[in-house]
């Protein structure tokens, strides 16, 4: 997950109404996982999404932080004229993707996890964007690129627990 989720090409508007439309929050449990609402801006309508480990619940949490700071970063440039904000605007545009794009992965499969396995349950896709964070602090393919041509050991392979989680 070092670079997979980095989008290709840039995003349509309708894909960045559609990251903008959801808002999910962390709920904790005493039961070894907390569950995550999601709330539509729109309707004003919150219900249950997924519940995820205990463990993942403070590395979700920046996650969720820097894709809302990175929404509201593209609310606050897109009302701008000037140039420098519109020469930056595309790339914003693709670190929100990104972004939304590994909260899905972090979600999706928890969905199929029976909830009395859910506490033990770990998400590979999340762990190697853990791993990335710490190592690269980046996700563009350039950083990841960068990183491979000066490490011998492959990224993807590295396991969280190396790092102390």
């Amino acid at each position: 997950m070092s670079d997979y989720y980095w989008p290709k090409k840039a995003p349509t508007d309708l894909h960045i109404s559609y990251i903008d439309q959801v808002r999910y929050s962390i709920h904790p449990t005493k039961h070894g996982y907390f569950e995550v609402k999601q709330t539509n801006m729109i309707d004003g309508v919150t219900e249950h999404r997924v519940n995820l480990p205990t463990f993942y619940k403070k590395s979700f949490a920046a996650l969720l932080w820097r894709l809302y700071l990175a929404i509201r970063l593209h609310k606050e440039f897109h009302k701008r004229r000037a140039k420098k904000f519109k020469d930056f605007r595309p790339r914003l545009l693709r670190h929100m993707v990104h972004l939304d794009n590994i909260v899905e992965a972090m979600i999706r499969p928890a969905l199929d996890v029976p909830l009395d396995a859910i506490a033990d349950w770990r998400n590979p896709n999340f762990d190697e964007y853990l791993v990335t964070e710490f190592l690269i602090g980046r996700h563009d393919p350039t950083a990841v690129y960068e990183f491979r041509n000066k490490c011998e050991t492959n990224l993807e392979r590295i396991p969280l627990i190396i790092l102390g989680r």
